[in-house]
């Protein structure tokens, strides 16, 4: 059902400032940008991913969102930089990062 939505999806608009994290992660990997409010947290994210979108007050969001969503190119650049930087941080990522582990299986 995500799949779905993340491929119709032109933002994902974070309200909360501690959103879980599998969905970043998808919509960074779907190329979906995200206006997110500023926390370290979300700097974070804005520094390595450049789909990301940090805003003060809602006025600031609402603001960057018109602007993003009235220009296409604007939004396609975004999209394309969250999927590149997620696909760089996938391939360096440590081969431990990739090792599923489960205490009931050993």
């Amino acid at each position: 059902p995500y799949t779905t939505l993340f491929r119709s999806a032109a933002l994902l608009w974070l309200w909360d400032r501690h959103p879980e994290e599998w969905l970043v992660n998808t919509a960074l990997r779907r190329g979906v940008p995200i206006l997110a409010p500023t926390t370290e947290w979300a700097e974070g994210l804005a520094r390595h991913y450049g789909g990301v979108i940090l805003y003060h007050t809602y006025l600031e969001a609402l603001a960057a969102m018109r602007v993003l969503l009235s220009m296409p190119t604007l939004r396609d650049e975004f999209a394309w930089r969250s999927r590149a930087a997620s696909t760089t941080a996938a391939a360096l990522a440590p081969r431990a990062a990739f090792n599923l582990t489960s205490d009931a299986v050993r």
